[in-house]
This record gives C-alpha cells, structure tokens and sequence, in this order.
C-alpha cells in the first residue's frame, strides 16, 4: 500500500491496528462487503481489518434487551470494545441508510463503557445508486453522532456501484480508480485513529475546539506528540458536545 503511513512510523512492539468494518448489505454480492473485502486487501499486515457480519442481529426491542442481550448482539458490542476504529459500509434504500444497519446501531449505542461507539474513531463510506449514497451516509452521520462516535468525514468514498467497471458478479470490486480512493480513506482513517487513540506521548494532548451548528468541529490538534504525518485529510470529524471531553485513551 503506497499512501498509508510507513511501517517505520509504528513502533515495532506496538500491536497491529485494529479495525472493523459493517456492512449494511445482508447480500451474498453485496458492493458495499465488497468495499469492506477490498479493504482488507488494501491495509497493511499492521492493520487488523476485521468484518462483522449482522444478519443475526435481531430487531431492537426493549424487552429483549432487559432479559439480556442475544449472543449476537453481545458479539457485536465485544467486536466494536476490540476495534480501535470502525468503518460502516452503506447502501442507500429511498434517500437513507438500511434499517439492518442502523439497528445494528441502535443495539450497539446502548453500550457506553470504555470502548464503546462513545468517543470511538469511525468513518462512512458507501456504494450504490445514481447518488454514491451520499443521502444515506448523511442520514448516517447524524446517527452517529448522536452515539458520540468520532466520525472521519474527509477524504470520503461515495460510489456509484451500478456500473460494469465497478464490482464484478460476486460484488468484489474490480474499479482502480475507486480502489485508490478507498485506499486514500483508509490512509486518512489510520491516521486518524493514531492520532486519537495512539497518541505518542504519555498524556493526552489537548485538542482545540470550536462550536458548530448541533456539535463540535475539531480543527486542530495544538501539541506535538502526535505522529509526524500531514493530518490535512483526516482533520475533520464530529462529535455530540456531551461526549466531546472523552476522546484521548492512553496506550
């Protein structure tokens, strides 16, 4: 992977990354896992990239959740506790993300311990229609910041999937060109989740932050200890004003 930082820049005894990726697509063929599979092609052998599948998940309801969370939805929770990152892969069904998706969400939001979406690095990428999803991966940004999660919106990747050049029959993508610009996120997002959760010094670094209409904006990071890596595409993120205070975890 040519853009994503040099192995040089991790300590060599530091553990591999570790990322997930969602898909919001249950289809065997499904563009939007065939983004999250081209993902694990694209990262490095120093980042982990693991796919969670939820077609197990079943719809939120309350009283299940008092009688105990499903093995399906403590293996999700316990799957985003590991990640120190998560990439959620959408389609777009009438202008908005998949009610499988954003259940998975819902399930998920109701754990706010260490680890949990709250103050947790994520980012949106997508594939389908004329649109790339961009409605659905709004719709998404929302939801999201509402859970407190840290959401990566820049470089972005909105894919308009029906096109022959894109994805093959089995949804494996084949487009070089959309495969660069995943690449290019991916970079962004490592850098991001370093930036965040693996801050080379010992203490947390102060961030600067500024209001914006419904949440925060982080503009810059104002002490060095970071890694040395230009943080231009990986600069802008949203997070709910309840959570903003917790989004440093020492090493």
């Amino acid at each position: 992977m040519t853009n994503i930082l040099q192995e040089s820049q991790i300590e060599q005894d530091r553990e591999p990354i570790r990322m997930l990726g969602i898909s919001g697509s249950l289809r065997k063929a499904s563009f939007n896992t065939g983004l999250l599979r081209a993902a694990q092609e694209i990262v490095p052998d120093w980042v982990d990239f693991k796919i969670f599948d939820i077609r197990d998940i079943p719809f939120y309801d309350g009283d299940l959740e008092a009688e105990g969370d499903p093995a399906s939805v403590v293996a999700l929770k316990a799957a985003i506790q590991n990640a120190e990152s998560v990439v959620f892969a959408t389609p777009e069904y009438n202008w908005g993300t998949s009610g499988v998706l954003k259940n998975a969400i819902d399930w998920a939001s109701r754990d706010r311990t260490e680890g949990s979406l709250m103050g947790k690095p994520v980012t949106i990428i997508g594939a389908g229609g004329r649109a790339g999803t961009a409605r659905a991966q709004m719709q998404l940004l929302e939801t999201l910041g509402e859970t407190g999660s840290l959401v990566m919106v820049k470089p972005g990747l909105q894919v308009m999937a029906f096109s022959d050049q894109q994805f093959d029959r089995e949804g494996n993508l084949i487009g070089e060109t959309t495969r660069e610009l995943l690449e290019n996120h991916l970079d962004a997002l490592v850098k991001w989740t370093m930036q965040i959760v693996r801050p080379m010094n010992s203490s947390p670094t102060p961030v600067r932050w500024t209001r914006r209409q419904r949440g925060y904006r982080c503009q810059t990071v104002e002490a060095t200890g970071l890694p040395s890596c230009d943080l231009d595409s990986a600069s802008t993120y949203v997070v709910r004003q309840a959570h903003h205070e917790r989004i440093w975890r020492e090493n």
